[in-house]
């Protein structure tokens, strides 16, 4: 019965123990009666993921595999394109590089953050991350060096990267009341989670993916350095392009 309920969200319970269940189906239950409630008061809430959303930092998994044969650096913009896949191939992660912020720069979605504080009140707006509960701290206190106060217990680190954890957190968000839900995070597969489950309950969302804006010039000229030895720096008028690449194969 559990297992089902938790199914009916697209939550997975593989690898969850007997309490884990009962807690996370005490949840759903939680919150489908809250959405079958007829006069509910509007609450709202905002939910930003950390890295490549509201803030971009230096930071690295370390990797290894067969004792320390094989080691792979995997920085924090790489890793939820590849740590799933790595995870399956028998890779061992450390993630103690991601308890600090390091050479912290703003992300895409830092003045939406300051925007939603602003609208709602700091008490509303959280930060739900994939780091460990210890990156709190420093996580806070870099938020609070760009103008940002929150609570420090609005900023939860998960110590777990799948879409489901955090399709779960904000499923008991929902249970506390919340019903007006924004999300967002750079992630697909994190954003498709949390939308899945807040679409099969009564609840006002709105979930979507942080993208990072990107200078295709420099990545074209670098491209060009790498393919046909003309430095990035170099600039050329129309006229002289089309002399310099006259006799250049069409596909090169």
């Amino acid at each position: 019965i559990l297992d089902a309920k938790l199914k009916k969200l697209g939550i997975s319970t593989k690898n969850k123990s007997f309490t884990e269940k009962v807690i996370d189906a005490k949840t759903y239950d939680l919150a489908i009666e809250n959405g079958r409630k007829k006069k509910k008061k509007a609450r709202g809430m905002s939910t930003f993921d950390f890295d490549e959303t509201v803030g971009v930092s230096e930071n690295y998994v370390f990797a290894t595999k067969g004792g320390l044969k094989q080691k792979r650096k995997i920085a924090s913009a790489e890793w939820p394109l590849v740590g799933d896949q790595l995870l399956k191939e028998g890779w061992k992660m450390d993630f103690t590089d991601f308890n600090r912020v390091t050479n912290g720069k703003p992300g895409p979605l830092m003045q939406k953050m300051k925007n939603q504080i602003k609208k709602y009140g700091s008490e509303n707006v959280f930060i739900l991350t994939a780091r460990a509960p210890e990156s709190q701290k420093a996580i806070h206190d870099w938020l609070k060096s760009e103008g940002i106060e929150i609570p420090i217990e609005n900023i939860t680190g998960l110590g777990n990267s799948t879409g489901e954890a955090k399709a779960m957190w904000m499923l008991e968000k929902f249970s506390e009341g919340y019903n007006d839900m924004y999300f967002v995070d750079d992630a697909m597969p994190n954003v498709k989670a949390v939308k899945d489950v807040l679409n099969q309950l009564d609840i006002k969302s709105k979930v979507q993916q942080a993208l990072m804006s990107k200078n295709l010039d420099i990545d074209i000229n670098n491209i060009m350095d790498h393919s046909l030895g003309i430095e990035p720096q170099k600039v050329f008028s129309k006229a002289e392009a089309k002399v310099r690449g006259k006799d250049i194969k069409r596909r090169r």
